[in-house]
Formats: structure tokens, sequence, C-alpha cells
């Protein structure tokens, strides 16, 4: 089952947190008071989750940018949240 991006990012502004980080085989990691925690009860990300999130939420731009140098670092809003 694919990892559902914009849940999570609904989760991680319940949580309080200001960044949300996805890597490949750990649970997604949310920043809160400047501190990482893993978000709890969260299956490790696979490739395939990472890949799917990313593509859902980056821009052209983005993705150019990312196959050029391999590494992705982007802020994405959601109106109202």
């Amino acid at each position: 089952m694919l990892v559902d991006i914009l849940s999570l990012l609904h989760l991680a502004v319940l949580q309080g947190a200001s960044d949300l980080h996805l890597i490949v085989s750990s649970s997604p990691l949310v920043r809160i008071n400047g501190l990482m925690e893993s978000m709890i009860n969260m299956e490790p990300l696979t490739a395939e989750d990472i890949d799917q999130a990313f593509n859902e939420l980056s821009s052209d731009k983005e993705k150019v940018e990312f196959q050029r140098t391999m590494e992705s670092d982007f802020g994405y809003t959601i109106p109202g949240l």
C-alpha cells in the first residue's frame, strides 16, 4: 500500500510539526519544536512511497532539479491548513 502524502501532511500539522521528512527505509519524521521525531505507528517508507509522494507534490522544475542533483528540499502548502 502506497503512502497517502496528503494524510501525512495533515497528521504532521495536527502534531504541531514544522517539517515532514521522508526517507527510504525510515518511518516518516516530523520536526516539532526543532526536534526530529518519528511518526508513531508508521511503517518504514519504501522507494515507491517516496516516488509517489514526490511526483504528487513537486513541480516540473523541482523534478528536473532532482534528476540533476539526486536530492530535493522543497516546501508545499495546503490552503487552509
